[in-house]
């Protein structure tokens, strides 16, 4: 959970940034990594369907984080 909860937290905090009503695509990406990044470390006979580590979340974040900005 400890790999997980910043991610985590990094999302919800941008997802209430985000404007209501609008589609944000790289914010719903990065909730799918995060999703999937728990399968890969909780379930790993399942399989990701994404290729996700914690660099990827990081960089998915910045663009999720330009995303929101730009839309507010």
């Amino acid at each position: 959970m400890k790999q997980i909860s910043p991610a985590t937290q990094a999302y919800q905090r941008l997802r209430s940034q985000a404007p209501k009503g609008e589609t944000h695509p790289e914010l719903d990406r990065l909730q799918w990594m995060i999703e999937e990044f728990r399968v890969s470390l909780f379930a790993q006979d399942l399989k990701a369907v994404l290729p996700v580590s914690d660099k990827r979340i990081a960089d998915q974040i910045e663009k999720a984080r330009v995303e929101v900005q730009r839309a507010a």
